[in-house]
């Protein structure tokens, strides 16, 4: 085989897999999802989508964590801006 041929292949395969673990079987929308038609976000392409799901993941863990500490004043929450760094 060509060796262009075969990371081409390795390419495709990586990136069917990556699509397919994002691919969400349940019939549940996901806070992302649900945050999204909140705030009437879309995204132009799936790389996008992709990497403002991840910021939003951090994002909610953040303030997730932040919420769990008793000494803390003042809660933090999702707003308009939850999936921006």
């Amino acid at each position: 085989m060509d060796s262009k041929f075969l990371a081409v292949m390795i390419a495709v395969l990586g990136a069917v897999s990556v699509l397919y673990a994002q691919h969400d079987t349940k019939p549940e929308i996901s806070t992302f999802e649900s945050w999204k038609l909140d705030h009437s976000v879309k995204f132009d392409s799936m790389f996008e989508y992709a990497y403002r799901e991840r910021i939003f993941l951090e994002n909610l863990a953040k303030i997730e964590l932040h919420n769990s500490q008793k000494h803390h004043t003042y809660t933090t929450g999702l707003n308009q801006f939850s999936a921006l760094t």
